[in-house]
């Protein structure tokens, strides 16, 4: 055999080797043979939801193109009316937002949200299809009018704008549910409350904390109405077309309180003028109206969810008697449970592209915020709960806390490419740290474990997106708080250091960025700004000589000098808190309050430094 034949024979053999070699190395990488993840998310989202239902999802690829292919390919689930934000793919609820000006966009999703939320699908029969405006009609199944019930995927929307609603979490979608059975979800869960305690909770739910901006709102969605006109900047009621508040009983409406009283204000003197006086005169009228009416609307849904067997009150307690019908006879977390999780199965999953790793990522995230979630609630009614049910929470707040982390590392786990998870997680991991924090005692060193966990997984993030300002932030503000209550004095420069250095490198990613023209007069570059001279100011005042202070207060017996100790050790706590850690603002009201306890000459000077404090 010539000697050129051999040669071209193993050549062509160390290359069949070689793509051999690579097919099988990198074969994990894009084995995509058992990638059921966005079959099972959507076909989840499917199962969660009751007949006839509208499900309102955020538009996001893995939402609306799995429920595409099962509504459009399979044909399954019919009953459920699909929508997605920007109605792309399923129908355009909000119109052809080509042809709407960007300004009326907050308008329109109001006005549709509201009739969707109430029962009312909208249609456009304009010449351009979805160009003009909408009108409502009632839902209707078999020619049957049927009133729909509506699923989301996140609780974005605020429901006080639609009714007296809330949302009740089924699995990984959200029902807006009657607002009274709130009441009876808490009572399921803690046996009994104080009817004080519930008062309070169903308020803050159906009352939202009115801004100037949220009445704007409301006032261009009663324009649209013609229930007012809005003429040279001022507001003006039509007289032909009057807006009353007659709400049913055991219903506050405080869509429709606000807007009796912006009619109110509009119907007398000309008017009233669009500027933040008004405004804030009417969150004023409508704040006033509340409490003259919630009383009465509370207690009248107690009785009726008496009437209705659900709970009884006894003295100042509410009891828990039973459950109300849910959907598919299924709670929150029963859903859970008929989930397929084909991924965890799938080792090669670690490798799949972004947006179905994101299912994944985003799956473990909800857990780990529901269980957060459910644990902050826990802490914050354990005393006014009964012996019993005090000791059965506290039980299972442990068995939740147990449980976080691991989600948390599931989630980091499909998201470490993604600066939102990576963040949001962090996020979590601060709240456990916070919770430690509180429990005091020898649970510090948890607390420190998982600041420190926050801290790199926002680190991640910057690493990430070098854009992620948002994680920029977040990781100074956790590195100062590291400083003032965990590092050591050798740490704390090296921290302060880098959280600088931190700041410039975000001022200098500012720069590429085409959308700020002059980088100075935005809001991140002062944020950033003010971060370095906290770090600076924090800097000045060292751990090792606050340290030394508290050393001297405790041997310190003469009332005097311990009084100056802590007026120094205040104004060391003082400079500390730069505007961010409320521990060391915290500890610094604590100190002061001590200085004037101790203190026994009470001269001019030290009335001059107490009026000169609660001024700050």
């Amino acid at each position: 055999m010539k000697k050129s034949v051999v040669i071209d024979i193993l050549l062509g053999l160390f290359f069949l080797i070689l793509v051999a070699f690579t097919y099988f190395q990198n074969y994990k990488y894009n084995d995509n043979s058992k990638d059921w993840l966005n079959h099972d998310y959507s076909l989840g989202l499917l199962k969660s939801t009751t007949t006839n239902t509208v499900l309102m999802t955020e538009g996001g690829d893995n939402q609306v193109f799995g429920l595409a292919y099962f509504q459009m390919v399979e044909f399954k689930r019919p009953d459920v009316v699909c929508y997605d934000q920007k109605g792309n793919v399923f129908k355009r609820i909000y119109g052809d937002l080509r042809y709407l000006p960007g300004f009326n966009l907050q308008l329109r999703m109001d006005i549709v949200d509201y009739n969707i939320i109430n029962g009312k699908e909208p249609f456009y029969k304009g010449e351009l299809g979805t160009k003009g405006e909408p009108t409502f009609e009632d839902y209707t199944l078999k020619g049957q009018v049927a009133k729909k019930n509506v699923y989301m995927t996140w609780t974005g929307k605020e429901l006080w704008k639609y009714g007296d609603y809330y949302y009740k979490q089924y699995g990984m979608l959200h029902k807006v549910s009657d607002a009274k059975y709130f009441i009876v979800d808490k009572l399921k869960e803690f046996k009994s409350l104080p009817v004080s305690y519930l008062s309070s909770r169903y308020k803050s739910l159906l009352v939202p904390n009115l801004s100037p901006q949220k009445v704007f709102e409301v006032i261009r969605v009663m324009e649209y109405d013609r229930y007012v006109s809005i003429v040279s900047n001022r507001v003006v009621a039509n007289p032909s077309r009057v807006f009353s508040y007659n709400p049913p009983s055991g219903k506050l409406l405080f869509i429709d309180l606000l807007k009796d009283t912006i009619y109110g204000e509009a119907s007398r003197d000309g008017g009233f003028s669009l500027d933040f006086g008004s405004l804030n005169l009417i969150i004023s009228k409508v704040k006033d109206r509340v409490d003259q009416n919630f009383g009465k609307v509370f207690y009248s849904v107690l009785s009726e969810l008496q009437r209705e067997g659900y709970i009884s009150v006894r003295g100042d307690r509410a009891y828990f008697v039973k459950d109300y019908a849910h959907p598919n006879g299924l709670d929150t977390l029963d859903y859970y449970k008929f989930y397929k999780n084909r991924w965890k199965e799938t080792p090669v999953s670690l490798w799949w592209d972004y947006l179905t790793r994101e299912i994944a990522a985003s799956y473990n995230y909800g857990l780990a915020q529901y269980y957060i979630d459910r644990v902050n609630e826990y802490t914050s009614v354990t005393n006014i709960l009964d012996p019993e049910v005090r000791k059965e929470i506290t039980k299972r707040m442990r068995e939740y806390i147990d449980l976080i982390p691991n989600y948390i590392e599931e989630s980091v786990k499909y998201g470490y490419d993604m600066a939102p998870i990576l963040h949001n997680s962090g996020m979590l991991y601060y709240q456990l740290s916070r919770y430690y924090s509180s429990l005091g005692g020898g649970n510090v060193e948890d607390a420190k474990k998982y600041l420190l966990k926050a801290m790199e997984l926002m680190k991640k993030a910057i690493n990430t997106d070098m854009f992620a300002f948002y994680a920029f932030v977040r990781y100074a503000i956790w590195a100062i708080e590291y400083v003032n209550n965990f590092a050591s004095p050798e740490e704390e420069a090296r921290y302060l250091d880098e959280v600088k250095l931190l700041m410039d490198m975000a001022i200098k990613n500012m720069s590429y960025r085409k959308e700020y023209k002059d980088i100075t007069k935005t809001r991140e570059y002062q944020d950033f700004t003010n971060i370095k001279n906290a770090a600076d100011r924090i800097k000045s005042v060292t751990k090792s000589e606050i340290l030394s202070l508290e050393s001297q207060v405790e041997a310190t017996r003469d009332p005097e000098a311990k009084a100056n100790i802590y007026l120094s050790l205040a104004d060391k706590y003082f400079a500390r808190f730069a505007g961010i850690d409320m521990n060391m603002l915290n500890r610094g009201k604590e100190a002061f309050e001590k200085f004037v306890a101790f203190k026994k000459v009470r001269d001019e000077q030290f009335y001059r430094i107490v009026v000169n404090f609660y001024r700050m």
